[in-house]
């Protein structure tokens, strides 16, 4: 069974939350003011932190040709307070992955979820970040994620896991 992709955006430009499956071809139409253009800049966004996790903030809404502005200026109509929620998941028969950051005025959250195989229950891998990314990416860091309760013993409740800041690779 082939992936299936699932974009979700939140207070992202013109829409205020949509879940979107892409599939190997997928067609976008609309009205004007919809939303069609913010799912192409939602993609170009995660892009944009995933290949170059150190730019400023309003450099991830920067694409070739065109830029958006900083953060005031695609935040859902304007409002102050509120965050930038974009995530990615992939999923066939036996596993899901999904990759989410949120943003806000002075920075951001990053996580990753999986599930499948072994694991019955999602773990979460937080990796709270601030930008403009501070840490050299090639620098690994280590973190600890609480196991699925199959996983869990009376002597260890957090499970450690490597992250390796290139794109992201996780490592066990």
């Amino acid at each position: 069974m082939s992936d299936k992709y699932t974009l979700h955006l939140e207070n992202f430009r013109s829409i205020r939350e949509a879940e979107i499956n892409i599939a190997p071809l997928t067609v976008v139409y609309g009205p004007n003011g919809s939303g069609k253009s913010s799912l192409i800049y939602g993609l170009l966004t995660l892009k944009n932190f995933l290949t170059e996790p150190n730019r400023n903030l309003p450099g991830l809404f920067s694409y070739p040709g065109i830029s958006l502005g900083g953060f005031d200026e695609v935040v859902f109509q304007h409002q102050e307070g509120t965050f930038v929620g974009i995530s990615l998941s992939i999923s066939d028969s036996d596993d899901v992955s999904r990759y989410s950051m949120n943003m806000s005025s002075w920075g951001g959250v990053s996580a990753i979820f999986l599930q499948g195989g072994l694991l019955s229950e999602p773990v979460r891998i937080p990796l709270v970040i601030s930008y403009p990314y501070e840490v050299i990416q090639s620098e690994s860091r280590e973190t600890n994620v609480i196991p699925p309760p199959e996983f869990s013993s009376e002597d260890d409740t957090l499970l450690p896991i490597t992250t390796q800041w290139n794109g992201l690779n996780v490592i066990d």
